[in-house]
């Protein structure tokens, strides 16, 4: 590590933001002065041995104390008026944008009750403007009328902590402005026009498809890449290619030196001009953590000329770290960040064991040198890098997103260089467009080829699917492998590791498959969404819950716990608050089958639905009265409604749902009212349950009291949002329930909630 002190400042900087993040300490002037202290103390004991630890306590308060300056602002918004204000600002980015919402970062300067008389403010906040409208653009000051609202904490890991993750962006709340106005546009943005003039250059010769997946390599602008093949990339482990990362930093500067080295022969010119050219394209790019990183370390190796130092590249790594996490601390627990710095990590390892024959050298045989040499260059150390890279970046992808893909190793040391050649001949187009006005075809035609080929190896690799079995102790343990594999000296050794982690990855892939049937209920605010996992690795999820809690929290939910396959989709009907964000998960998951209460919706939902299903030929059925589900061991899943469905979008014509798992029963009723439930009673004892799911998130207009004691249920599930404008669920239902005996659950005051049985009795795991 002395060779490296850049790299152990970082981690010391690092170990006190996460500590400071913990510990959650709020006196942040305190701690500024104590930092300070320790600091002084290190001065005044500079000719001593005691100097070195003095100094690296200081840095450590200091990454304490910008955390906890981060962690106060958490709470900032309890000093704020609870009602509708004026806020007078600038839009900073637009963030999203769909049909029909789109979502702004805006920094208000000050916010007053009467417009007039402004109180400063400093932070960000998430505007939010639904349904059709004019766009803001980036740099328009705009002033909102609005109430702030603050985000959710989580309840539990299966509910993510919106309003931590947020702040850690600096955004202390969201916004739906009763109404706003522009008092002034933006005047000329150079990165904005760069980015559309760019956009304008691609789509005018490609086609969309193909002009989205470019947009999004060049740009990193993923929202011009169609939904479908975004995912494929997520799913294969190739995403990093639609995020402008390091990798197209290096590309860049390749270019950059084909093009500038026969321009001139100043060396220091072309430094001058690479340093710009690379700190202009991060800055097009929106700087994130990953170019940010490849901007510095490039910086810093071109700069090393002019000191006369010999750069080091984990100094280089420790370095780019160093300084972000200096400007901005909050960087640390983002997982572009995260991936960032982790893959760069393990390239750099496998560059240094490759050095340093770590992995033994090939035959050597001399009539072969050019053979040998060949599958070094390009085989051996290829293939080392990917590897490396992969495993390091697979715990944060576990803990973040519930898997990886092991199939990005093979895939990335083939999509990799089409990537470079794409990037190459996107810029290459954009030059002679913008020079000359024009389109040579050829050149286009090589571009859609290489783009073609990307997207054919992303769906390819989809087909392998994210999920791991062994979750996070199955990537934490092939990262040990790994590190004693390469750093083990003898083949025996190597073996051992191996063998090793062979075993380590069976013990976790068999523990993890849990032997019971588990209930998730799970926390999507006002909504439905309830995931059965059953024995042997099948997963039923009914119902989703509206679009944006399903794209915030049900597939993260389902994510972490590393379920990407769903072998039935069940909507019980057409509302929005039970399948408004089917469209995600069909397209964000492997589903097999989808079940419906009606093949004839005639709402714009239901017709997405069905028609997003067929175009990835997923099979889909309509579910009535006695049909049954196959295909879950050890189960019989009988639907008790709805006796003839006309158009699916009624709560009467909800599907109904009985499991029977051993001795263990379920009854899942969506949102059926009293009528409906009157006519189902006529099941009689059938009816008994263990676990209800009570209809319409316990409204009054359901779960009548004849109805309760026909299932005399032990547990009653409530999925219901917190403090929801519809009084859910009722005091009358509440009521009946505890009459009746039954345990009482609901996710507005509990969060998710997981239930497991063995066939013979019934417990909460959480």
């Amino acid at each position: 590590m002395k060779t490296v002190p850049a790299v152990k400042l970082a981690l010391i900087i690092a170990l006190g933001i996460y500590l400071g993040d913990r510990i959650g300490y709020r006196e942040v002037f305190t701690l500024w002065v104590l930092a300070l202290l320790i600091l002084a103390l290190a001065i005044l004991l500079r000719r001593t041995n005691w100097a070195t630890l003095a100094a690296y306590a200081a840095l450590l308060f200091l990454g304490i104390c910008s955390s906890a300056n981060y962690s106060s602002k958490l709470n900032s918004l309890s000093a704020l008026p609870q009602t509708a204000v004026f806020w007078g600002g600038k839009i900073l980015a637009e963030e999203s944008q769909s049909d029909d919402r789109r979502a702004y970062i805006f920094r208000p300067d000050w916010y007053s009750i009467d417009g007039k008389d402004g109180t400063a403010y400093h932070g960000r906040i998430r505007l939010i403007l639904s349904g059709s409208g004019d766009s803001l653009k980036e740099g328009d000051r705009v002033v909102a009328f609005g109430k702030l609202e603050s985000y959710a904490e989580g309840h539990d890991a299966a509910s993510p902590d919106w309003r931590k993750i947020f702040s850690r962006r600096g955004i202390s709340g969201w916004m739906n402005p009763e109404e706003f106005r522009i008092t002034r546009p933006a005047g000329i943005n150079w990165l904005v026009s760069g980015r559309e003039a760019i956009k304008t250059a691609f789509s005018s010769s490609l086609p969309p498809q193909y002009a989205g997946l470019i947009t999004g390599m060049v740009l990193g602008d993923q929202q011009s890449v169609p939904e479908e093949i975004r995912n494929d990339f997520r799913q294969s482990g190739l995403y990093h290619l639609l995020a402008v990362s390091g990798l197209n930093i290096g590309f860049l500067t390749v270019l950059l030196g084909l093009i500038i080295a026969p321009l001139t022969l100043n060396l220091r010119l072309r430094r001058l001009i690479f340093i710009i050219a690379v700190w202009g394209y991060t800055l097009l790019t929106g700087a994130s953590p990953a170019t940010l990183r490849a901007a510095l370390m490039v910086t810093l190796v071109l700069i090393s000329f002019d000191l006369r130092r010999v750069p080091r590249s984990w100094n280089l790594w420790g370095g780019a770290a160093l300084i972000i996490l200096l400007f901005s601390p909050q960087q640390l627990f983002m997982p572009g960040f995260q991936l960032s710095f982790a893959a760069t990590a393990g390239v750099l390892l496998a560059l240094d064991c490759r050095r340093g024959g770590a992995l033994g050298e090939l035959p050597n045989w001399q009539r072969w040198r050019r053979v040998r040499s060949w599958l070094d260059h390009y085989l051996t150390t290829p293939l080392l890098v990917s590897v490396c890279a992969v495993i390091f970046t697979a715990p944060i992808l576990t803990a973040n997103f519930g898997s990886f893909a092991p199939i990005a190793v093979p895939l990335n040391l083939l999509a990799i260089p089409i990537a470079g050649a794409v990037f190459a001949l996107g810029w290459v187009h954009l030059i002679i467009y913008w020079i000359f006005g024009m389109t040579i075809y050829p050149l286009i035609a090589a571009l859609e080829l290489g783009l073609r080929s990307m997207g054919y190896l992303a769906s390819l690799g989809s087909g392998f699917g994210l999920n791991i079995p062994g979750g996070m102790m199955t990537a934490a343990a092939l990262v040990i492998v790994l590190l004693g594999v390469l750093f083990s000296r003898r083949w025996r050794q190597r073996f051992i590791w191996i063998l090793g982690g062979a075993a380590l990855v069976l013990i976790f892939s068999t523990t993890q498959k849990s032997p019971y049937l588990q209930i998730e209920c799970i926390d999507v605010g006002q909504g439905d969404a309830i995931l059965l996992r059953f024995p042997g690795d099948v997963n039923v999820l009914v119902d989703c819950g509206e679009k944006k809690a399903a794209k915030l929290q049900l597939i993260p939910a389902l994510t972490r716990q590393g379920v990407s396959h769903l072998n039935d989709f069940v909507l019980t009907h057409y509302d929005d608050d039970h399948c408004g964000g089917a469209t995600e998960i069909i397209s964000s998951l492997h589903v097999d089958r989808v079940l419906v209460s009606s093949m004839e919706p005639t709402s714009d939902l239901g017709q997405s639905i069905l028609s997003t299903a067929r175009q990835r030929s997923i099979e889909v059925r309509a579910l009535q009265l006695g049909d049954t589900i196959a295909g879950l061991p050890g189960t019989k899943c009988v639907a008790l409604w709805p006796i003839q469905a006309q158009h699916g979008e009624e709560n009467g014509e909800s599907i109904v749902l009985k499991l029977t798992y051993g001795a263990t029963d379920v009854l899942l009723t969506a949102d059926v009212g009293r009528e409906q439930e009157q006519v189902i009673e006529s099941a009689g004892d059938y009816l008994q349950c263990e676990v209800l799911k009570v209809a319409h998130h316990g409204s009054k207009a359901s779960a009548d009291l004849s109805f309760l004691r026909q299932v005399k249920p032990q547990i009653a599930l409530i999925s219901v949002g917190e403090r929801n404008r519809y009084g859910h669920p009722s005091e009358q239902t509440l009521a009946d329930l505890q009459h009746e005996n039954a345990r009482i659950y609901r996710t507005d005051r509990q969060g998710s909630l997981i239930f497991a049985s063995d066939g013979k009795s019934i417990w909460q795991v959480k």
